[in-house]
């Protein structure tokens, strides 16, 4: 029996996108029993757990940051899922804010994470919104002269059945995700 497949149209190619890139990620717990779900409209309202719980924003260098999802298939068994990478280079202020940034990557490292991607065109997109975030590695680096990198590149990795791209947040949902994170700390 042959497999269907149902294609809604044809595309052209788009406009030269002058934004691309991550502005900044969104770092709340994952909740096995409390997922983001997608529609055909995206996601339209968070899960619950969200408006009471602190997330955290980070405003992330965006040069090195790239998620890349990627579909891998196995022919024999038809069956398939999805890994995801984010390289993201967190950096410290000086001070009492070392010790603060070394805290808070020990928490994130130790627990699965549901990460929001703010892209520098606006869209905003969840990912290991079905099986969580894990941080694989997380290096920090002093530099050694001027110019160098000082701060923490961590390692965020998925492993989803589903495109991110599904998981790309209406509004409705950004404004109650925009609402949940705690204020920057002056």
């Amino acid at each position: 029996m042959a497999c269907t497949l149902t294609l809604a149209n044809s595309r052209k190619l788009p406009c030269i996108k002058s934004r691309v890139g991550i502005r900044a990620i969104y770092v709340f717990p994952f909740d096995a029993t409390d997922k983001v779900v997608t529609t055909v409209a995206g996601v339209v309202a968070l899960p619950t757990y969200i408006a009471t719980t602190d997330g955290a924003r980070y405003d992330i260098k965006s040069t090195t940051a790239n998620y890349t999802d990627t579909l891998t298939q196995n022919l024999d068994n038809r069956s398939g899922g999805r890994k995801g990478e984010l390289p993201v280079i967190i950096v410290p202020n000086s001070g009492v804010d070392n010790v603060k940034l070394a805290e808070e990557i020990d928490q994130i490292s130790k627990t699965e994470s549901l990460i929001f991607l703010e892209m520098k065109n606006g869209d905003t997109f969840a990912i290991g919104s079905q099986f969580g975030c894990n941080i694989s590695t997380a290096v920090d680096t002093t530099g050694g002269q001027s110019g160098d990198l000082d701060g923490v590149t961590l390692t965020i990795q998925t492993d989803e059945s589903d495109s991110f791209r599904k998981y790309w947040l209406s509004s409705t949902a950004v404004t109650a995700l925009q609402a949940a994170v705690l204020p920057y700390d002056v």
